[in-house]
Parts: C-alpha cells; sequence; structure tokens
C-alpha cells in the first residue's frame, strides 16, 4: 500500500497552519536514508516523525 493510500484510509492530514508537511515520496526519501549511510547500532533522532514513513525505513 502507497504512502498516500494510507494518509487517505486513516484521513491523516498534515496542519499546514503549524507548517506541517507529510513526505511521502519512497525516492526522496530512500535518497536521504542513501545519504545518511547509516550501519546497524548507528543512533538516530528523528524530530517531528509525522506518520512515521522515514521512521519505519530507519527500522528496518
Amino acid at each position: 500500500m502507497s504512502y498516500l493510500a494510507l494518509l487517505q484510509e486513516f484521513d491523516l492530514r498534515p496542519k499546514h497552519s503549524l507548517g506541517q508537511v507529510f513526505l511521502i515520496d519512497v525516492d526522496v526519501i530512500e535518497r536521504i536514508l542513501s545519504i545518511l549511510d547509516l550501519k546497524p547500532g548507528d543512533r538516530v533522532i528523528e524530530f517531528g516523525a509525522g506518520p512515521g514513513f522515514i521512521t519505519k525505513r530507519l527500522a528496518e
């Protein structure tokens, strides 16, 4: 299921009045993670995790 479909299924929407945006582009998420070049055991602090799409990939 796509990230957009999940957002729609659970009626999740960013609150633009609070400056929220949700990163749902899989290519962008993968690019960010490849740039980070994380190794097992690395520690990451993620601020503003939103619906958790990057968090999910970080945990894999």
